[in-house]
């Protein structure tokens, strides 16, 4: 086994990091008794939205971001963030 793997380069490293740092904080968020916590990521064009009582969810462009834990009548379209 090689370390650091020869099959990633340093531009994967550092984005695999950024999200895996990104996902440690929102699970503090959750922790500390926030409901919902809503991730946009700009080089996909998505938002990952992860909420104390389901698996984490990536909403696409062609999507509507929802909280109805929150807001239930909250509706926005992902591509609008982005735009």
């Amino acid at each position: 086994e090689e370390t650091p793997s020869p099959i990633m380069d340093e531009d994967l490293r550092q984005r695999m990091g950024a999200v895996a740092v990104k996902a440690a904080q929102a699970v503090e968020y959750l922790n500390a008794g926030v409901q919902v916590v809503a991730v946009l990521d700009p080089d996909s064009a998505t938002i990952v939205v992860s909420s104390q009582n389901d698996s984490p969810r990536r909403i696409t462009g062609d999507e509507d971001l929802t909280l109805p834990e929150v807001f239930p009548e909250f509706r926005v379209p992902v591509r609008q963030f982005f735009e």
